[in-house]
Order: C-alpha cells, then structure tokens, then sequence
C-alpha cells in the first residue's frame, strides 16, 4: 500500500544541547531502564577461516534453528560466545567505543526497542518501551549516547533519535518526513551519516551527511539506485551498500561524496560492511551460498575469505 507523502521542513537538532525539547514518539515511552536477565552461552569452537590471527573479534546476528540471537567471535581461537537467547529476534547488535557494552534491537514486547547489554551478554536493559519499532543502534563516539531511528508517526518512516544508555535524555535528532535510519557518527563527533528515502521505494534510498556543528545537512550520493548501511572508516572515508550484481555491493567514497566506486559485488546479496579499527580489512555479509555469511576481505576489495560457515550478518568489531 502506497505512504501517503507529507510536506515536512526538515528538523534538525543541534548535538548536543542541553536546551533541545525531547520528542515523545508515538505511544508511551518508559524512560526508565528495564533490566531483564539475560547471560552467555559457549557454544564452542565453529570451523571458521584459519590466518586471522590478530584481528580480535566480532559481534553478529545469526539466525540458528530458526531464531535470531548475538553471538560474539574470536578470530584466533575460533571461539563462539552466544550473548542472547530469547524467543525474540535480537539483531543489529553495536559495539561500545569502549568495547564494555552492546546495543541493540529486540522485539521481545512485540515491537522493536532498543537495548543495551555488558558484552558478556549480562544486565540486558530495554531502553525505549512504546508502540513503534526502534531500530539500528549505534553509539556516539564518546559512548554517551546511542543513535537509533523511530518510526515515530507509525507510517514507515523514521526519525534519527539519540538516547543515553541509561535510558535518559531521549532526544529528537533529524526529522523531515523521509525513512532516516542508519545512523553513524564519526569518529571526531561532527558528523553523522545516515540513509534517507521514501519508504515505500528502496530505489530513493540516498546516503546523507549531518554537520553537527552548523545543522547542515547535504546528500552524498544521488541516483536512481538503492544506497544504504553507511559506516566510517578509520581514515575518515565512507563504506556503504549500494546496487549491485545481486542487488548489494559493497562500495566506498571520501566523506563529501566524491571518488565514489565499487569495491566488491559478488553474485550474491551484499549488505552491511565494516572497516577494521586498524584498517587490516573489511568485514562484510553476503548470502552467495543461500545464507547470509559474515566474510572479510582487504581493503581493495581481494582476497576475500569467510569468516562464519554457520550463519552470520551485521558483523561489528569488537577489537
């Protein structure tokens, strides 16, 4: 069914500032931490790839026996931590700078929230509690606040929203009417980048850039092609998705836009991709053997090798 379309001015509200209303979304919202038992389980050693000694590990989702839950993964000893099980999905898990603590989204009351857990699983807290989904968290760089999008008007479109991780301080970011979701911050807090368009056609989907520190605001990538899942590099760049040979590629482009190219398109479905925070490479998922599989590759785009062979997507890391 088509979204009837809005005229919106765009709001954008500087961060921080402590004079800034809070914007309540669409149903009750429980500004209290939620705290809710949750814990570790080893699972064990999985036959992941050989020759990543040194890289740390990671935190995905995965779908095992037909439920999605976080895992985290060393990659020298191979050793796999699963961080939730719940009946719910809990996906789009997001590393703390200071790698102490997870944030992510759950729809274990029935609609997605946000949540925020210790990196070994422990001290599950919800964070939003209302009647729309929050989605796709990720964390300012000072780890004092989580950037997420709220579909607050409950028509699938979304506002860019920042909370504390004690579920205080809930603020409205960027609002104009559009799908804005996807937020990442970069590394010296001035700006956020983030996936905007209509959210009834993927194809509108564009790559923005929000100053923070003058309220601009500029599109970084404009074409008829679904852009989207962008995330800073350590050298200050810009990875995102883009279309490709099976709908997802895994592109790059310096941070105003410019040099934008293609660094892998396999045959099969590319869609979320994260630089190393030492540059040795890129994390990425792609569903080329039927699921979707975490992978890594040099920074050219070569050498490509797998990562997970039993499921994995949306890997972060951790070290």
């Amino acid at each position: 069914m088509p979204v009837t379309r809005r005229n919106y001015q765009p709001t954008v509200t500087p961060l921080p500032s402590a004079s800034v209303p809070t914007r309540t979304p669409l149903g009750a919202l429980t500004l209290e931490p939620t705290e809710i038992d949750g814990g570790v389980e080893p699972i064990g050693v999985r036959p992941t790839a050989t020759g990543l000694i040194g890289y740390g590990s990671v935190v995905f989702f995965a779908d095992r026996g037909g439920n999605f839950d976080l895992y985290r993964l060393d990659l020298t000893t191979r050793l796999e931590t699963r961080l939730t099980s719940d009946a719910a999905s809990d996906i789009y898990g997001a590393v703390s700078p200071d790698g102490g603590r997870i944030a992510f989204q759950s729809d274990r009351d029935g609609d997605f929230d946000i949540y925020v857990m210790d990196i070994d699983g422990a001290g599950v807290t919800r964070l939003t509690d209302n009647t729309v989904n929050d989605r796709i968290p990720a964390w300012s760089p000072d780890g004092e606040h989580i950037l997420f999008s709220s579909d607050t008007r409950g028509d699938g479109t979304h506002d860019l929203m920042q909370i504390r991780p004690d579920a205080d301080d809930l603020r409205l970011i960027y609002s104009d009417g559009e799908r804005n979701s996807h937020a990442r911050a970069s590394d010296d807090g001035r700006y956020i980048i983030f996936t905007s368009g209509r959210p009834d056609d993927a194809a509108t989907w564009d790559i923005k850039r929000l100053d923070v520190t003058t309220n601009e605001v500029i599109t970084l990538t404009q074409n008829n092609v679904k852009d989207w899942s962008a995330s800073f590099t350590p050298e200050g760049d810009i990875l995102y998705m883009t279309d490709g040979a099976g709908y997802g590629a895994v592109a790059r482009m310096d941070i105003d836009g410019g040099n934008a190219r293609i660094l892998y398109d396999g045959a099969g479905y590319e869609w979320s991709a994260q630089e190393h925070p030492q540059g040795r490479g890129i994390l990425f998922n792609s569903d080329i053997g039927g699921r979707d599989e975490l992978f890594l590759m040099d920074l050219d785009g070569t050498n490509v090798r797998p990562v997970t062979t039993d499921g994995g997507a949306y890997g972060w890391w951790l070290s």
